[in-house]
């Protein structure tokens, strides 16, 4: 089997998993869950391994899955910090220690 198989295969199979263990979804919910997490993981792996400085031989499918499970979510909450005038001050302070 492939690598890029392998990797398609961890990507929709961690999109499943968050479906399952999600509460109950409307069907457009769960198909913008499905999306927003294959998006996420196909977007975003390659970038974050380089960004790590880690092998994608080694990483790539975890980070995969990782953002996979997690896509929807990061996209909420930059959505919401977005829409906050002050969220980036506070997160700025927040890192800063200043909070």
């Amino acid at each position: 089997m492939s690598d890029e198989l392998k990797f398609w295969i961890v990507i929709v199979g961690a999109a499943v998993v968050k479906l399952l263990i999600t509460k109950t979804q409307s069907v457009i919910q769960a198909v913008t869950s499905m999306a927003a997490a294959i998006f996420m993981a196909w977007v975003f792996t390659d970038p974050i391994l380089s960004w790590l400085e880690w092998p994608a031989e080694s990483y790539r499918n975890a980070v995969a899955a990782v953002l996979a499970l997690l896509g929807d979510t990061l996209i909420r909450r930059l959505l919401e910090i977005s829409k906050s005038p002050t969220a980036v001050a506070d997160i700025l302070k927040l890192f800063g220690g200043r909070k």
